[in-house]
């Protein structure tokens, strides 16, 4: 499908989805037939149409039964409307942006603004196009052919950025960047690039802790070594670079002194904002990138509060898998001891990422986002890996994944009220080579969800609360955004359902069904026993389950994340969302309560 088309599905397909201005609820599905000369034969063959009327035209979408995600699907980019010059076959994303502006809800200024990141989404589809064919021969290398794990990862991070998000229809927009950022800057050009420096008075700068030998020093970068008494040397993304010049400018008390000679070489990873040191592959830099994306609101700056809020689940993860015998060598969780910021200042800051720690050896870590990618053969990435690594037994792996996400993340809800944003980028599968196996590598985790009540009691429970006030964990009160921790369950039930369910367990099942590789009934019954079964064990621990089969398996609807809404159409004021990553609506089926109807009744 071209970019435009493909963009354009997505797009009606999202606005459906979360009845973007009421276009679903305050519209009628209707089933008729047009006998129109000309019509396409995808539309003479169709039935159901979502009929939308306004004052001058009508609009008729082809529309098909769902239970994934939404009700209703479209059926095709191209739809049927009738003005005063008779009927038009339409088929691009504007005409559609101008059926929304006519509905009563609609906010003009957001759509025009969507319409700049529609035409990026499809300008930058071309371009990861034009990336994988400049990369095709390396991406032909089996990921084995590469000796070292952080190799391995980054091919895998490479392979990931040719595939968008499962449910945000632009993803692919890097909003900011043109053509020669995203071939020097992002991971589909896999390029090489050196960080920019700034020596940022240690009287307004903080670091958490000791910088690793491959930071560069004062004179590396054209500065004064006198400078580090005084100093601490921030990294700076090049594209970050037009807004340092402005803080810059305005500083005449040289506190801020951009150094004149960039140093250490990196190249991107899947998040852009995040590279990999070439000179010791152990450390990755996260830094302010002046970029956004999954919505004009998401700029990939860096709020320091995440510094710590990092570290501080971090340690906490590190604590429970170390003490819990349940979930010990069920996962590892890089160090991300060290970062650095300036005051409150989102775009003078940094995050370390240590792998030292976690033995890698003969292993290879590949994200999640990377199992749907289409490979220079056609197949999709996962089934390379369960070449390699499962003897091709697709059913086993999948098995074996669904139960391992399963056990991790609703033994962390259930048992320890903690919800993690463990999306596709930051879900890393760690495969062994040498037996079927697999575990998790945890990164990132800034902006979880925790329970007191649940956290406290769970401690004590398990006979971790003593050892918890004398250990190195700090105190809940301790956590700097106060969004994370939560007044009741419900916020663990609606992350742990859209990141792990939507996102990593039931979007990776929907692409193994399409490409055959797997009976797409047989893969939901697997999921409900892995569920049924990791709810039945914590219950028989004495841990409360009910909100949790309620939401996952008896609702008649599941929650999903309104993406679109919060992050570009809606302002804060209109969704009310504190949170624009945590909007949600419940209107999607409950795909799992679907599937054992649909076994009974078979």
């Amino acid at each position: 499908m071209m970019d435009k088309q493909y963009i354009t599905k997505r797009f009606i397909n999202t606005c459906i989805r979360e009845n973007i201005y009421g276009l679903l609820s305050n519209n009628s599905i209707i089933e008729t037939e047009f006998d129109i000369p000309d019509l396409p034969e995808v539309l003479k063959q169709q039935k159901l149409w979502l009929k939308i009327t306004s004052s001058n035209q009508t609009n008729w979408l082809p529309i098909v039964a769902s239970d994934y995600m939404q009700y209703w699907q479209l059926a095709s980019p191209m739809w049927l409307q009738k003005n005063s010059d008779g009927y038009l076959i339409k088929h691009d994303y504007q005409d559609f942006v101008a059926i929304l502006k006519q509905l009563p809800d609609a906010c003009e200024t957001a759509l025009d603004s969507y319409l700049l990141e529609l035409d990026c989404a499809t300008e930058h589809r071309a371009l990861a196009r034009q990336g994988f064919e400049s990369q095709r021969c390396h991406l032909k290398r089996n990921i084995n052919g590469y000796p070292s794990w952080s190799e391995r990862l980054l091919y895998a991070d490479q392979v990931a950025s040719y595939l968008d998000h499962p449910y945000y229809p632009t993803a692919r927009a890097k909003l900011g960047l043109d053509a020669s950022d995203i071939a020097a800057y992002s991971p589909e050009f896999a390029p090489t690039f050196s960080l920019y420096w700034v020596a940022i008075s240690k009287a307004i700068s903080t670091v958490s802790a000791k910088l690793p030998d491959v930071w560069p020093s004062f004179t590396d970068v054209g500065l004064s070594p006198d400078l580090q008494q005084t100093h601490h040397l921030f990294p700076i993304h090049p594209l970050t670079l037009p807004l340092l010049h402005q803080h810059v400018l305005k500083d005449t008390s040289l506190q801020i002194i951009l150094a004149p000679k960039s140093a250490l070489s990196v190249q991107p990873t899947l998040s852009v904002r995040t590279v990999v040191c070439c000179a010791d592959p152990n450390i990755h830099i996260k830094v302010p990138l002046i970029v956004r994306t999954l919505g004009n609101k998401n700029v990939r700056l860096i709020k320091p509060s995440t510094i710590y809020d990092g570290h501080w689940f971090q340690r906490t993860l590190q604590f429970i898998e170390k003490n819990d015998a349940a979930l010990q060598e069920c996962y590892a969780h890089c160090d991300e001891s060290l970062g650095g910021h300036m005051g409150d200042d989102k775009t003078f800051a940094f995050i370390v990422r240590h792998y030292d720690d976690i033995n890698l050896t003969d292993k290879t870590p590949v994200p999640v986002a990377a199992f749907g990618s289409v490979m220079p053969d056609g197949r999709p990435f996962i089934s390379h890996l369960i070449a390699q690594f499962y003897d091709g037994d697709s059913k086993l792996w999948l098995k074996e994944y669904i139960h391992l996400l399963c056990h991790v993340h609703l033994t962390l809800w259930i048992k320890y009220g903690i919800a993690l944003e463990a999306n596709q980028q930051n879900a890393v599968i760690v495969f062994y080579h040498h037996s079927r196996t697999m575990t998790l590598l945890m990164k990132d985790n800034d902006s979880a969800r925790l329970y007191p009540p649940r956290f406290n009691a769970s401690m004590a429970q398990v006979g971790l609360g003593d050892v918890i006030k004398s250990s190195a964990i700090n105190d809940i009160k301790d956590i700097k955004d106060q969004r994370i921790v939560v007044e009741d369950e419900l916020a663990l039930a609606q992350m742990f359902l859209t990141i792990t369910l939507q996102l990593d367990i039931v979007a990776i099942i929907e692409m193994m069904s399409a490409y055959n590789i797997i009976n797409r009934h047989d893969a939901y019954q697997t999921l409900i026993d892995c569920i049924d079964t990791t709810l039945h064990s914590l219950s028989k621990q004495g841990y409360d389950i009910h909100l949790a089969k309620q939401v996952l398996l008896e609702s008649q609807h599941w929650y999903i994340k309104y993406l679109l809404s919060a992050g570009s159409l809606l302002s804060k004021e209109q969704s009310g969302a504190s949170d624009i990553n945590k909007f949600y609506g419940k209107s999607a089926p409950n795909t799992l309560k679907l599937m054992q109807q649909h076994k009974q009744d078979s």
